[in-house]
């Protein structure tokens, strides 16, 4: 075998490094896709939230909220159906006590909310850095942080109205429909958010079947919760 310096200088540069992976080039790739940055404002903010949330509850809404959904108690009226409903999972199956397991949902949601901004700028201004202020903006935005370390119905209700919004643009109009559905569920005040689809206005393809789907989710839930009362109701 020839000496390395015996070979053209092309053949000596492919021996030197074979196996020499360009980690530039895979930061680049990262930064470039379309997932890395909200992936990663979603990690952050979720840690930050996590760190400023508190083990206990601090109002009486909030308590009131973790019983039923502790007893799957449905038959009680209530306008936040809807927060029962994504409070299920994290209080039942997180090995966490219940109080805290509720703050730490809407940490969750809190910062689902941060980075699906991001992606909705992002379509909108086809601009990664306006959409990164966007979502830092807010993100340190006090009144948001202080409802997204404790357990409120104001940021998951915002993450699913945001949600609704973000499938809408990437023409998703049933599933945004379903989202918004959510939305409403969590809070009724979703209801004033409708003037977000004046921009939607020229699709009425689109309008029809995200108001449809709104509808008749809506009025499959309600019919639901109603009748769980009146059975309720019935049994005393």
């Amino acid at each position: 075998m020839l000496p390395l310096g015996s070979y053209p200088s092309s053949t000596a540069s492919k021996l030197k490094t074979p196996f020499i992976i360009k980690t530039g080039t895979v930061v680049d790739t990262l930064l470039k896709s379309a997932f890395f940055l909200p992936f990663l404002l979603f990690l952050t903010s979720f840690f930050i939230f996590a760190m400023l949330s508190p083990q206990a509850l601090l109002n009486g809404d909030a308590a009131l909220y973790e019983q039923q959904i502790r007893n799957l108690d449905f038959a009680q009226r209530t306008t936040h159906l809807g927060y029962y409903f994504i409070g299920i999972p994290f209080i039942h199956l997180l090995p966490l006590p219940p109080d805290y397991a509720l703050n730490l949902m809407n940490c969750f949601y809190g910062a689902l909310s941060v980075s699906i901004l991001f992606l909705i700028a992002s379509r909108i201004t086809h601009d990664r850095q306006v959409s990164l202020i966007a979502a830092i903006l807010l993100l340190t935005h006090y009144q948001f942080v202080q409802n997204a370390v404790y357990a409120e119905v104001y940021v998951p209700q915002l993450f699913f109205f945001l949600l609704s919004i973000a499938l809408l643009l990437f023409n998703k109009p049933v599933t945004g429909g379903v989202a918004y559905t959510l939305s409403f569920l969590i809070t009724p005040t979703a209801l004033f958010g409708l003037t977000m689809l004046i921009p939607f206005r020229k699709n009425k393809k689109q309008l029809l079947r995200f108001m449809v789907t709104f509808l008749l989710v809506l009025l499959v839930a309600l019919s639901s919760h109603v009748l769980t009362i009146s059975q309720e109701d019935g049994d005393y």
